[in-house]
């Protein structure tokens, strides 16, 4: 028998609420799973099991995608130390919300823990993962963002990569 845990996860970590309702999940499946912990509501609507990446579920918890360099390290590449969570979001994006918590709007002192950059074209098109950029597309976040020397040794780290 399936678990609503291994249909979330199969769905790539991330999935709305009207994605498990077709798929025959109820909503006080639903809750019950939450309150159990088995599933955590990670966003209004947007369910994830509680084993996902932690920078992950911030990020899609503000609205977006893990990008630039937090993106790469989710890859296991290897990048420049940084302290804040970089995120990508909709050229359109409302109602962002803050990492540790779904109920409050973004903050300005939230740019502090999390760089976010407006304009993620591909994020209707994301294909299958919903929660971070493709290693292209976080290269090119780089270049756009970032100082030369950071681009440099993110190209060469991914390079890297590739070869192994």
């Amino acid at each position: 028998m399936r678990s609503l845990a291994q249909d979330i996860i199969g769905h790539g970590l991330f999935a709305k609420r009207a994605t498990l309702r077709a798929r025959g999940w109820s909503d006080g499946h639903l809750r019950g799973e939450v309150n159990r912990g088995t599933i955590v509501r990670v966003r209004k609507g947007w369910y994830s099991v509680p084993s996902a990446p932690q920078s992950a579920v911030e990020a899609f918890r503000i609205g977006g995608r893990l990008a630039g360099l937090s993106a790469l390290k989710s890859y296991g590449i290897w990048t420049p130390a940084t302290r804040k969570l970089h995120v990508s979001v909709p050229g359109g994006a409302r109602a962002l919300r803050r990492p540790t918590d779904m109920r409050a709007r973004l903050h300005v002192l939230d740019g502090v823990r999390c760089r976010v950059t407006w304009g993620d074209d591909a994020w209707e098109r994301r294909g299958d993962s919903v929660w971070r950029t493709s290693v292209h597309e976080a290269l090119v976040h780089i270049l756009n963002n970032h100082d030369r020397v950071t681009a440099i040794v993110c190209l060469d780290a991914a390079l890297h990569s590739a070869r192994e």
